[in-house]
Order: structure tokens, then C-alpha cells, then sequence
């Protein structure tokens, strides 16, 4: 798969829907940032104050066991 030369997307949203189980859901924004990607957006069901990460997957669906 070809990678995209810097500069050529404006932008992306994650629409997030919870799956498997999971509460959590809400929506990312993804834009260019000088040397990289910015990520921003509001997220819920989470634990408070708990331990989360953050995985990017090239398929929009993750809900399989």
C-alpha cells in the first residue's frame, strides 16, 4: 500500500461505537500537525482515571471476538 505524501489530507474523523461489550464510545479528529498527526476529541465509558491506549486499525470494524 502507497503512504500519502505529506500535506495531501486535510483531516479525518473516527466516529467511535462501542462493540463487544464495551461502553465506550465518541469521536477523534485526526489533522496534520508539523512532524506528525494531531488527535483530539471527547471519549466516554472510560474508567476514571484509569489506563487507556489508543490503537489505529486500517478496517473501521474491530468487533470480532
Amino acid at each position: 500500500m502507497a503512504i500519502a505524501s505529506a500535506g495531501t489530507a486535510q483531516g479525518a474523523v473516527a466516529n467511535l461505537a462501542s462493540a463487544s461489550g464495551s461502553l465506550v464510545s465518541g469521536r477523534v479528529l485526526l489533522s496534520p500537525d508539523a512532524g506528525g498527526v494531531r488527535v483530539r476529541g471527547e471519549v466516554g465509558g472510560l474508567v476514571r482515571n484509569g489506563t487507556h491506549n489508543l490503537r489505529l486499525h486500517t478496517r473501521g470494524d474491530c468487533s470480532a471476538v
